[in-house]
């Protein structure tokens, strides 16, 4: 059975914008209503498992959510009066920006809004559009109480301008509190030797410049690195559709692809295939990525790969190569655990007994990272044998 620790909500499958680069291929004009929200809140509340050190998060999705406003508000206050305490966030494309909108938001202090927004006009305008009316809504939203987060999307078409769009953000957003993130798409077309190596520059240059307002920097520095970057899909996250249908995370219910679908809120999960597939799945299933320069920070996407190779666990070569140019700018910033001081027995009375103990730690060592080692290789075996595009879960 799923435990759950976070989970999105797709409120609606409509968007009023047609970015080029979106995943969401197939949609369809459906929302949810103000009673299946409340059977998905307490849905979540019911497979909630505590683990230390973790923190809740309900992701409000779409689409555009803004879209579907009432069912978002009545979702979060009926998690309210159900004692839920984790925080909230919301993903929206900036082009909504009511008074109504502003006034609930900020009287919901928990919910964090993430805006997307290409940071200059130019940028805007080629992949998004409706540049001046983003932009005014943008500061709008900052002035909010609430956090406030930023992301701007990559492209090999936009990298050269991307030191250009993060300054203005940067600046827009002043002493506001909130992260900058820097998302490549790594799918799209265009990307060479020369548009990673200028990835590569601006990535390095802006985490010098603006340090860790940089979420992925802010990453680095604080230790948070590959299993927490792993989002677990279907392990202890799940993604519910509108109609209160439950897939393993958003990428993967817009696949749509029955297979992945792990049960609904009225039947609970039924579909435990994928679940324990995903449920044994770790980032080092990934053939390579143990060796990679980009290890301990890269996306790892088995909705992502599945799309592009018909296998969870493969990945594109572009895929690879955008994220190796992304992570080595940032490898620097690793906050790497200071190393174990080397013990001096040389004026102890006790060497020999000391020396035995650091030969027993040793080999413990030695032997965890053989174990650790072996076990990749069983799962990268296991997940390399089977046919995705054909399993039946």
């Amino acid at each position: 059975m799923l435990n759950l620790i976070n989970g999105s909500i797709i409120l609606t499958e409509r968007c009023n914008l047609d970015c080029p680069f979106c995943y969401e291929k197939s949609r369809f004009q459906s929302d949810m209503d103000k009673d299946t929200v409340v059977k998905v809140i307490d849905f979540m509340n019911s497979h909630y498992i505590h683990f230390e050190g973790c923190k809740r998060n309900i992701m409000w999705f779409g689409g555009e959510p803004f879209l579907n406003l009432e069912t978002l508000l009545h979702g979060y206050d009926h998690a309210t009066e159900s004692g839920y305490n984790g925080t909230h966030g919301i993903m929206t494309n900036a082009t909504i920006c009511s008074d109504e909108i502003l006034q609930e938001i900020s009287i919901r202090p928990n919910l964090q809004v993430q805006l997307s927004w290409q940071g200059i006009a130019e940028l805007q305008e080629r992949f998004r559009g409706q540049a001046e009316i983003v932009e005014e809504n943008v500061k709008r939203f900052l002035e909010l109480p609430n956090n406030i987060h930023i992301q701007i999307q990559v492209l090999p078409q936009s990298v050269d301008l991307l030191i250009h769009a993060v300054t203005k953000i940067y600046k827009t957003m002043g002493d506001k509190t909130g992260a900058i993130e820097v998302r490549p798409v790594p799918e799209v077309e265009g990307w060479n030797s020369k548009t990673l190596t200028t990835l590569n520059q601006s990535m390095s240059l802006l985490a010098k410049r603006y340090g860790s307002r940089l979420k992925r920097v802010w990453f680095c520095t604080n230790g948070h690195f590959s299993d927490e970057l792993y989002c677990s899909p279907g392990k202890t996250f799940a993604t519910f559709s509108p109609s209160g249908d439950i897939y393993p995370c958003h990428r993967f219910y817009f696949l749509k692809d029955d297979r992945f679908r792990l049960g609904d809120i009225n039947s609970g999960f039924v579909n435990t295939g994928i679940s324990m597939d995903l449920d044994r799945m770790h980032r080092y299933c990934h053939k390579g990525c143990e060796t990679c320069v980009a290890e301990k920070i890269c996306y790892i996407c088995p909705a992502f790969n599945y799309e592009n190779t018909g296998s969870l666990t493969r990945t594109i070569q572009q895929n690879c190569d955008v994220n190796r140019a992304y992570a080595s700018a940032l490898t620097p910033y690793i906050n790497q655990k200071p190393q174990q001081q080397e013990l001096d027995i040389r004026d102890s009375d006790d060497d020999v007994t000391l020396q035995i103990v650091k030969i027993f730690n040793n080999c413990v060592d030695s032997i965890n990272s053989i174990s650790d080692d072996l076990k990749k290789i069983k799962d990268q075996e296991y997940f390399d044998k089977i046919d995705w595009r054909n399993r039946r879960f």
